[in-house]
């Protein structure tokens, strides 16, 4: 299943608050707000920042500069020894010729920390 992704929204963090949206088919998203009769009305001058975008089908989102643990196994001297690695790390390490497509970007935080 597909979904919506909106980059830099955050989730209300009370029950009390509540955030009404409205979202084009160009992902541009305009705030709603309701009039004092009660019926919603969409801002179209106060485009918000955030953007829209269709998610496509996809597996699990995993972030590949994540450490873990993996065992290797070294043939010279028939041992076995524990590495901390990225997912990144192995999958450039088998040498692949493509990365797997990017589901949802990193944050901007994440990538200019990059070299």
């Amino acid at each position: 299943m597909s979904g919506i992704y909106i980059k830099g929204m955050e989730m209300p963090k009370t029950e009390s608050e509540v955030l009404i949206i409205a979202i084009e088919s160009d992902g541009s998203v305009f705030p709603v707000r309701i009039d004092g009769e009660g019926h919603p009305m969409i801002f179209p001058n106060e485009e918000m920042k955030n953007h829209a975008v269709t998610v496509p089908e996809h597996g699990d989102l995993i972030d590949l500069k994540s450490p873990f643990e993996a065992q290797y196994y070294d043939e010279m001297t028939e041992e076995w020894s524990e590495k901390t690695v990225t997912v990144e790390d192995v999958l450039y390490g088998c040498m692949v010729s493509e990365m797997p497509p990017v589901v949802i970007p990193a944050d901007r935080a994440d990538k200019e920390g990059e070299g």
